[in-house]
């Protein structure tokens, strides 16, 4: 795999416990998607949520749709 990575802009995380979140725009619909490790998590008092707003990471990935927040 670093093989694959090399010359690339990359940064290597180790997750030890928590809770995992992805944060994306669907390419599709140009719906933002606050996610947990394998599923969307509806908009509402939760802790994805939550760390959206707080974090404006809405904002965040609608200026670089391409990428994806993780963590």
């Amino acid at each position: 795999v670093l093989d694959e990575l090399a010359g690339l802009p990359y940064v290597a995380t180790l997750k030890y416990d928590g809770t995992s979140a992805t944060f994306v725009i669907d390419p599709r619909t140009g719906e933002f998607h606050a996610a947990s490790r394998n599923q969307s998590v509806k908009d509402g008092d939760n802790l994805y949520w939550k760390m959206a707003r707080r974090y404006d990471v809405e904002d965040v990935v609608r200026r670089h749709p391409n990428f994806a927040v993780q963590g």
